[in-house]
């Protein structure tokens, strides 16, 4: 196994249990959108747009998005929007309320209730950062996508933000999580597990381990956000 593969497992093992990790995000649903707003300077959605660019839509006929969270989507001609909150999903859900294309499910992204091959594109924007086992959810994503299918993740990489977006991830956010929530340690967890996970490189070489090929990455702006995008290889 390579080394970055060696480094995401380890970072796994270290993660909070799923319950808790479903606790925290359920908790801060109510205001989950308003602080990606404040927190990123409202530059969010410009990112999942940004992304969003980055795949080929007419190969896009049925996407699944993996740990959509409040429901933030790019236009396709039909998604299936997948989390393990259920808080999450009910603001997902009230926010799609006049979308037909749409359809939400809960479920496990280490177990994801869809047949192999089933999906055209598979996506996941700031959430595998969060998965209890890192490879095996990447596995999932991969199995699920038919052969040529593209992916496309957005997350929030190590190493890649200048020191003063450190120093506002790392001090800043949690207090200003933590007012607006009253769950600063969720935001700690946050901004921790930013700052510990795998660079865009690492990320790459995992996502090579598990069948991608043809991977490119984009950072975006400041450095915050990493875009990668990739093709199921065919074998």
């Amino acid at each position: 196994m390579k080394q970055s593969a060696r480094a995401g497992l380890r970072q796994s093992r270290m993660k909070p249990k799923r319950e808790t990790i479903c606790r925290m995000f359920g908790e801060i649903a109510p205001r989950y959108d308003l602080l990606n707003r404040l927190l990123t300077l409202d530059n969010d959605r410009a990112w999942r747009r940004e992304a969003a660019a980055l795949v080929p839509p007419a190969r896009s006929r049925i996407v699944l998005d993996v740990g959509a969270g409040s429901g933030e989507h790019p236009d396709t001609s039909r998604l299936l929007a997948a989390d393990f909150s259920e808080s999450m999903l009910q603001r997902a859900q009230w926010k799609q309320a006049n979308s037909s294309r749409v359809r939400l499910v809960r479920c496990d992204a280490m177990q994801l209730p869809w047949r192999t091959g089933q999906f055209d594109g598979v996506m996941a924007a700031f959430a595998i950062r969060n998965f209890v086992d890192l490879q095996a959810g990447l596995q999932e994503m991969a199995r699920v996508l038919r052969p040529g299918g593209w992916i496309l993740v957005l997350e929030m990489c190590g190493g890649g933000a200048s020191w003063p977006v450190e120093l506002f991830r790392r001090h800043f956010v949690p207090v200003i999580g933590g007012i607006l929530t009253g769950r600063g340690d969720a935001y700690r967890y946050l901004a921790q597990s930013t700052a510990e996970f795998l660079s865009p490189q690492q990320l790459t070489t995992m996502l090579e381990t598990v069948g991608f090929e043809q991977l490119q990455w984009k950072v975006l702006k400041w450095g915050i956000a990493t875009a990668i995008t990739g093709i199921r290889a065919e074998k």
